[in-house]
């Protein structure tokens, strides 16, 4: 229905194509920054997987070569192994990402699955069979009861540590993406009281435009009054002057001269009024000037810490160009191949992981077969 919709459109007006064009392509490149995060993050976790089981393989030899060397000394119990604590915060995503390739989300659920059944099948057998000891004797017997629960304490040991080291990756993994969803929160409320901040100033410069223009406007009723004062007093003087050639003219003027100087003070108390309400006026652009300038100091700490933001948010932008970048040529390459031939090759790289997984097994079993081994070995000697 859609496909028919656009065809339509493309047919009545030209433009509306380029609109439909700009939109699929905007909701492609959500869907595949979407997939690559996704698989992204999915492939560095089975990674970490397999390198805690390597660890942990690495380690159960190093504890057959320490029960080899007891054996031919026979001299003091073999050291507890150390365990492996899964360092989960620093894997090197990057350096994972171009090693392998990324695969899908059931065969990586199907890996680490496989990987918990496989150890925990591994830690729940005993290293020692109790039925072997033998209970006639008396201070062999003793030694070999001894030996059995270093063993089997040490056995508890690693099963404890592999359950707090489990622990501590899904912990880990947690904190993680809390502290990413609030750098998230954090960032887009520092952004709205930015634009807060931003709004507020520009009516704090209109305000102060307006009360600039009006002190303008009464300056210049100030000096147009002033200058008609001036002319006032020009013309009483002449009257005072023309007062001795007539005394009709004199009663005259003096009438004229009275209503001027009334007229005179009531222009003088308006330009008194006028001067306090000026003065007002600068007290309240002094004050608008002090709010202004803590908004400034506030908005420079702002932006200080905007600053802080944004530096770190571009060296994330280089990273999700680049990823960007990478994903389009996958994307690009993907689209010149068929659905069978991407199917076959997700198909080889899961054989190839499982490969991996079945060598780590057999490395296992072979590693409980020299360990039974080197217990019936010590049991015997000590019969």
């Amino acid at each position: 229905m859609h496909r028919h919709e656009r065809v339509t459109i493309d047919d009545d007006d030209g433009d509306d194509d380029d609109d439909d064009d700009d939109n699929e392509q905007s909701v492609k490149q959500e869907v595949t920054d979407t997939i690559e995060k996704f698989v992204q993050s999915r492939h560095v976790q089975t990674l970490k997987y397999l390198r805690h089981v390597i660890d942990e393989n690495r380690q159960l030899r190093l504890h057959i070569d320490r029960l080899k060397r007891y054996q031919d000394e026979r001299l003091l119990p073999p050291p507890p192994p150390p365990t492996v604590p899964v360092q989960a915060n620093k894997v090197d995503t990057e350096e994972t990402s171009t090693e392998t390739e990324p695969i899908s989300e059931q065969q990586e659920e199907n890996i680490i699955e496989f990987n918990e059944n496989l150890t925990q099948e591994i830690l729940e057998k005993p290293f020692v069979n109790i039925e072997l000891v033998d209970q006639e004797t008396n201070t062999e017997k003793d030694d070999s009861e001894s030996q059995y629960n270093l063993l089997n304490e040490e056995l508890t040991n690693l099963k404890k540590q592999h359950n707090i080291n489990r622990e501590e990756f899904r912990r880990e993994l947690d904190r993680v993406d809390a502290q990413n969803t609030q750098f998230e929160k954090d960032l887009k409320s520092t952004q709205q009281q930015l634009i807060i901040t931003q709004r507020r100033n520009q009516e704090k410069q209109a305000e102060i435009h307006k009360l600039t223009t009006s002190l303008a406007d009464e300056r210049l009723t100030n000096e147009a009054l002033t200058i008609r004062v001036n002319n006032l007093d020009q013309t009483n003087e002449r009257l005072t002057q023309s007062f001795n050639q007539s005394e009709i003219i004199r009663l005259d003027l003096e009438s004229q001269v009275r209503e001027l100087r009334r007229i005179f003070q009531e222009d003088k108390q308006k330009l008194f009024e006028i001067q306090v309400e000026c003065q007002h006026h600068e007290q309240q652009v002094q004050i608008s000037e002090q709010e202004i300038a803590s908004l400034k100091q506030k908005l420079d700490e702002q932006f200080d810490k905007n600053q802080q933001l944004n530096d770190e948010n571009e060296v994330l932008k280089e990273n999700i160009k680049y990823l960007q970048i990478q994903l389009q040529d996958k994307v690009l390459q993907e689209q010149e191949f068929n659905r069978e031939r991407q199917l076959n090759s997700n198909f080889k790289d899961f054989v190839q992981t499982k490969r991996v997984l079945q060598q780590c097994q057999q490395e296992n079993e072979q590693l409980k077969i020299e360990i039974r081994k080197l217990q019936l070995k010590l049991v015997n000697k000590n019969d």
